[in-house]
């Protein structure tokens, strides 16, 4: 192997200052999560207070709803609520998920949570068929999939969860 004793203490050495770099990297990333997720919270709940306040001073069907981005209470053409979520194990890292098309539905939103990654659902895609396919995914890791069905007018609530361990 020819690696003399200087050689070797200069890899260990090489591979002990990797892994503290590693370490530290992840600690910094932990540490900024912490704060996505403290501002997130924070965020949460100040839209939860404007849509409670909005509310109070708008009718139901008032159009200025729709300038604030949310949903008119009183809008009664909503598209219906996306069914029969399946999904299916494709090659490693993939998975296809499919579902029924939802009347009044002009596009889905897709939302994925990886169990033990992600604390809640996070927005995967939007898309106008009624099928998407994830990839890059982690082999092993269990998926948890929900689907949003929307149009101009609002959008529905959201599908049943379905999940399946990646392939």
């Amino acid at each position: 192997m020819n690696i003399t004793a200087a050689r070797a203490g200069n890899l260990f050495a090489a591979l002990s200052d990797a892994r503290s770099a590693a370490n530290d990297g992840n600690t910094d990333a932990g540490q900024k999560k912490n704060l996505r997720d403290a501002a997130e919270k924070t965020l949460r709940n100040r839209m939860s207070g404007l849509v409670s306040e909005l509310g109070q001073l708008l009718e139901d069907t008032d159009p200025l709803w729709l300038a604030f981005g949310l949903n008119e209470p009183g809008a009664t053409n909503l598209p219906d609520v996306a069914d029969s979520l399946i999904l299916t194990a494709g090659g490693a890292g993939v998975v296809l998920a499919d579902w029924s098309d939802a009347s009044r539905a002009t596009r889905y939103r897709v939302f994925k949570q990886i169990v033990g990654v992600d604390a809640t659902f996070v927005s995967a895609a939007t898309v106008t068929d009624s099928d998407y396919t994830f990839t890059g995914l982690l082999s092993g890791k269990t998926l948890k999939v929900q689907i949003i069905a929307a149009n101009d007018a609002g959008q529905a609530a959201p599908s049943t969860a379905a999940e399946i361990v990646v392939p």
